[in-house]
């Protein structure tokens, strides 16, 4: 497990992980960051992200504030990724607004993309 410093309001780490079978990358509480996806396109094989999406993309200002990610902010994120074809799934979605985030996360068309969730076994 390599951690790596995020922009955050508080310290806060991402995480890639792997056990020589799978590797899993976790973005943590992040806004726009450089370092984390530094960390991640090094990593020879990526086989699931897990990246947050907090607040809907009309809130945007909040998220840029409490350095959070949007839909979109989550989509331009994305961009920085050098992997492939990997399963990307959305945690840290606000309950106040997790509806209207899953309904904007599913409207990006990004492949492979879902909202995690609770109680669901994931394995690679």
């Amino acid at each position: 497990m390599t951690a790596v410093p995020v922009n955050h309001i508080v310290p806060t780490v991402g995480l890639l992980i792997s056990d020589g079978k799978a590797t899993v990358a976790f973005s943590s509480d992040t806004a726009e960051t450089e370092e984390f996806w530094k960390l991640v396109n090094q990593s020879a094989r990526l086989d699931a992200l897990f990246i947050e999406a907090s607040f809907p993309n009309s809130m945007r200002k909040l998220a840029e504030v409490s350095k959070h990610l949007t839909p979109e902010m989550l989509q331009s994120e994305l961009a920085k990724l050098s992997h492939n074809g990997m399963d990307i799934l959305a945690v840290h979605l606000k309950p106040a607004y997790r509806e209207s985030v899953a309904q904007e996360l599913g409207e990006t068309g990004i492949k492979n993309l879902k909202v995690m969730e609770t109680g669901i076994v994931y394995e690679w």
